[in-house]
């Protein structure tokens, strides 16, 4: 892969054909660096896409000094889309209660079809309540309208159903419970959905089947000849 484009946060490298892309953070060899002040001052003056490419960079990064502050100042001034962006990272070192009255709340309060990274910033956490949660959440996301209907690429109410099923099953959840469910999205009219299900879900609901016991004769792993008493002198 080549460089394809670079800003004061991350690289983009795509290969000869565009068919493949890999971000990298800047953070990750200390060429970028970023202070809580720093970020206070220029957030209000970036563009929509500045913004992203920032937290994006910041959640790929490395140790970058001050980062639970930095989190906490994009929990308060950023939007949904800033926010799905740094859910895992608001997980994994903000202090677990902060963690998870916030990412409670970004599940309540984000529009159906753009919350999955929040179910597994959730499940992330391991904390109790979080099973009873995502169930409840399960529910608004699979009474929601448009679930079932057809894209061009994904239907992401219908991937937000799956990543909420995945998180409950990684949590305990019974199997069985969501097994039509699971059904369901199998056969999604969206081709996207349906790939997405299989990915993700086929390990925690389709059983291998053993294979069969051999019996009788064949069951004599010897050359066939001396099994059946040939002189292969």
């Amino acid at each position: 892969m080549s460089l394809d484009r670079e800003t004061r946060w991350s690289r983009l490298y795509q290969s000869a054909d565009g068919r493949c892309t890999r971000f990298e953070s800047r953070f990750l060899d200390g060429t970028a660096t970023v202070t809580l002040g720093e970020l206070q001052e220029e957030w209000p003056r970036w563009n929509e896409h500045e913004r992203l490419d920032f937290c994006q960079a910041f959640a790929c990064g490395a140790d970058v000094p001050g980062r639970e502050n930095i989190l906490r100042f994009l929990v308060r001034h950023a939007d949904h889309i800033v926010h799905s962006t740094v859910a895992l990272s608001v997980a994994m070192w903000l202090p677990a209660r902060e963690a998870v009255s916030i990412l409670k709340e970004w599940c309540l309060t984000g529009e159906v079809g753009q919350c999955a990274n929040y179910f597994q910033a959730l499940a992330l956490t391991k904390d109790p309540a979080a099973l009873d949660f995502l169930r409840e959440c399960f529910r608004r996301v699979w009474n929601s309208e448009g679930l079932m209907a057809t894209a061009d690429f994904q239907n992401w109410i219908a991937s937000d159903a799956m990543w909420c099923i995945k998180n409950m099953v990684e949590l305990g959840e019974d199997t069985d419970a969501l097994r039509p469910a699971y059904e369901t999205l199998k056969t999604h009219p969206c081709p996207g959905t349906r790939e997405q299900t299989q990915s993700w879900l086929s390990e925690h609901f389709e059983v291998a089947p053993e294979p069969a016991p051999r019996s009788g004769w064949l069951a004599d792993e010897r050359d066939p000849k001396q099994r059946l008493g040939v002189n292969c002198g």
